[in-house]
């Protein structure tokens, strides 16, 4: 079994002069909920190890970083909370994969993908280089089983191994919509959903597509209708398929030179290229809220700033000192150096300064510190290049017209699922779903969670004002509050949006066309 490394060896890698720091003289009391630490002891916390003792293993002997976390203001994706200083594992969270249509590359996938489950990541990939259902397969006699029946193998493999003991197996399945097995892949959950438990299954989309189905641009056919409606239809139903706007993500990718990105993550909020893997963390933006001199709360531009820097730099040496189970993995992080620095307690925020979730000012506010933490993050990023030698600095495969910077990308918006439990804030930038309490419970509600923002110093209730909610938000679609907040962005806002199950027709277009609209 590998040792956990101690914290000074940990510093000495990372940076000579933090080998010398004493901890016990700068660092502060982790402000974990009782809720947090039942979590941690049960899934993150290492044998014997304490709350404390594992922000020190995850700090790297830097006491900032340290007191980053302790404050809650910022946390990294699990894996690293799960692996980092451990000598085992990966701290990375999620991994794409293309599978080309051979045999041998088939299974070679199956061995990375076991071998990043069992070290604690979630997989991503693209089948829409297989060939079609029944299609001969030359030199054997044989016909080709399709997508859907790999599949399946690839999650038996997911059921398998469980993600480094810690948590269930999570994939994810794109295939382009013009595959010829592409009405299979729509239904195959509904028909047998326990075979398929751990994809998440999307439909990679074309420009050309869209443009035909919901602008009447070109022929559009009757059987691309019918496909877009049956896509529709079974996301009203199950929740799958997603869809993912290729072109739309290749517009934005930063290395095009080498090569496209294959498709998203297991929760849909990176594209990436085959074999790179997601580097993440997110600011809890509850915690960027100060009381002003006339008494409202507002947005602390000085610490979202210094948060935002801290953060940049904490994922850069996370990424340094990170392992991953197969070189491929290895030579395409390195390759671009790319993190993903989001948010989490966006509707926590909004409702501490008692502003709706789907107004002008939300929207605007939320424009304000998305353009802030991506500027300050490209800054600090160009801070770290220049300050290794711009040479030596810049991510290895750079290209001119590119900025010159440490990293490709920056940021990213992931749906923080365990971490805001961890941080005591609600997931990403979205909303709570609904809210549900019994008269007995009001004041432990009050003292403990999420209410606790919405009553006033004077005890006034505002909780109908500031308790927006999925269920109660009216004035614009969540998709369009969100694109908004995330047009600074060069990876993929997550959205997860629950549907009425009385809307069918509205959903399918309002929903997808618009998303792909805006």
């Amino acid at each position: 079994m590998s040792k956990i490394f101690h914290k000074e060896q940990l510093a000495k890698a990372v940076n000579p002069k933090f080998a010398e720091m004493v901890f016990k003289d700068s660092k502060i009391k982790p402000k974990f909920s009782e809720n947090a630490l039942t979590i941690l002891r049960k899934r993150y916390l290492q044998s014997g190890e304490t709350p404390e003792g594992m922000l020190e293993r995850v700090s790297m002997g830097n006491p900032d970083w340290y007191n980053m976390m302790a404050r809650l203001d910022f946390l990294p994706n699990s894996p690293t909370l799960f692996n980092l200083g451990t000598g085992k594992g990966t701290s990375s969270a999620c991994f794409v994969f293309d599978i080309e249509d051979s045999m041998d590359h088939i299974m070679h996938v199956a061995t990375k993908i076991a071998s990043v489950q069992k070290w604690g990541g979630g997989v991503g990939m693209n089948f829409s280089k297989l060939r079609p259902k029944g299609a001969e397969v030359k030199g054997t006699g044989n016909h080709a089983g399709g997508p859907v029946a790999f599949l399946k193998m690839y999650n038996a493999i997911g059921d398998c191994i469980t993600q480094s003991g810690k948590r269930n197996a999570a994939q994810m399945a794109i295939l382009n919509v013009y595959h010829a097995d592409i009405e299979e892949w729509i239904t195959c959950k509904q028909e047998d959903p326990d075979s398929l438990s751990t994809f998440n299954m999307s439909v990679e989309i074309p420009d050309q597509f869209m443009n035909l189905v919901t602008k009447g641009k070109g022929n559009s056919s009757d059987r691309d209708i019918e496909t877009f409606n049956k896509i529709t239809e079974a996301a009203w139903k199950t929740g799958d398929p997603g869809v993912y706007f290729v072109d739309r993500a290749e517009r934005d990718n930063p290395t095009p030179h080498l090569g496209p990105l294959v498709g998203p993550n297991p929760c849909g909020e990176v594209p990436n290229r085959d074999n790179e893997p997601c580097n993440l963390g997110s600011i809890n933006l509850l915690n960027m809220i100060m009381i002003k001199h006339d008494g409202s709360k507002g947005l602390n531009l000085k610490k979202l700033d210094e948060t935002v820097r801290l953060a940049v730099r904490y994922l850069n040496a996370v990424l340094d000192n990170n392992q991953f189970s197969h070189p491929d993995i290895t030579k395409a992080a390195y390759e671009t150096r790319k993190i993903g620095l989001g948010v989490m307690g966006w509707a926590d925020a909004l409702a501490t300064m008692n502003i709706h979730y789907d107004t002008n000012e939300a929207v605007g506010l939320g424009k304000l510190i998305m353009n802030i933490i991506q500027k300050t993050a490209h800054d600090e990023s160009e801070k770290m290049c220049e300050e290794i030698t711009e040479e030596e600095g810049m991510y290895p495969s750079w290209q001119e017209p590119a900025p010159k910077r440490r990293n490709a990308t920056v940021t990213c918006i992931a749906p923080t699922g365990t971490i805001s439990i961890l941080a005591n804030c609600l997931e990403g930038s979205t909303l709570v779903h609904t809210v549900e309490w019994g008269k007995q419970k009001i004041q432990s509600l009050v003292n403990k969670n999420y209410s606790v923002y919405c009553v006033d110093e004077s005890g006034k209730p505002t909780i109908k004002r500031a308790f927006d909610t999925k269920m109660t938000q009216k004035k614009a679609p969540v998709y369009k509050v969100q694109f908004d907040t995330g047009v600074f962005l060069r990876a993929i806002l997550l959205n997860i949006q629950n549907q009425r199950h009385n809307r069918l027709n509205q959903f399918g277009y309002l929903q997808w066309a618009g998303i792909y609209r805006v």
